[in-house]
């Protein structure tokens, strides 16, 4: 008997659970798939649920919804600022976010978990600044939305997934 984990944000499961650093070879696939439009999971296997080694990757593509860029640009006119937020890695992030109109300032969940521990009020721009934050964890989306609110910026935010509702739980407006 054995495990499998798999993940969008392959360089945080290669190096977080596998303990490893990717090749530059496995960086160029990941951004050749990337480049293309495709989403890249990381594939680890272990024997024991403790020890955990990188087996493979896998290549999807995710088309967005058709009527995304017109949403998003409806939204705009509004005056109203979208903010992709995703567990895929920062390529793949910047790749949809011009297929669907975003801009390209593709921040990391990292990046700013870091700069919220040094600098509440720097990471609280980041924040605002970003069109994308990819290679994020559910609990991410948490200290996203409440950096957005530090800035004082009316904030909402909508998801489909169990993981999303520590963040939409702030909801509250300050």
């Amino acid at each position: 008997m054995f495990k499998v984990a798999k993940g969008g944000a392959v360089r945080t499961l290669a190096e977080e659970l596998c303990k490893v650093k990717l090749g530059e070879d496995i960086e160029n696939v990941m951004n050749s798939f990337a480049a293309s439009g495709y989403r890249t999971l990381g594939v680890a296997k272990s024997e024991d649920g403790n020890n955990w080694e990188m087996v493979g990757l896998v290549a999807l593509y995710d088309m967005p919804r058709e009527d995304t860029p017109k949403l998003i640009q409806e939204l705009r006119n509004l005056g109203v600022r979208v903010k992709m937020l995703t567990g895929d890695a920062k390529p793949i992030a910047r790749e949809i976010a011009k297929m669907i109109g975003l801009g390209e300032n593709v921040v990391s969940g990292k990046e700013l978990k870091e700069l919220l521990e040094k600098d509440p009020q720097r990471a609280a721009k980041l924040a605002e600044e970003a069109d994308v934050f990819a290679e994020i964890y559910p609990e991410d989306k948490y200290f996203i939305v409440k950096s957005l609110q530090a800035a004082k910026q009316i904030t909402g935010m909508t998801g489909d997934g169990v993981n999303d509702s520590p963040a939409l739980s702030r909801r509250r407006l300050v």
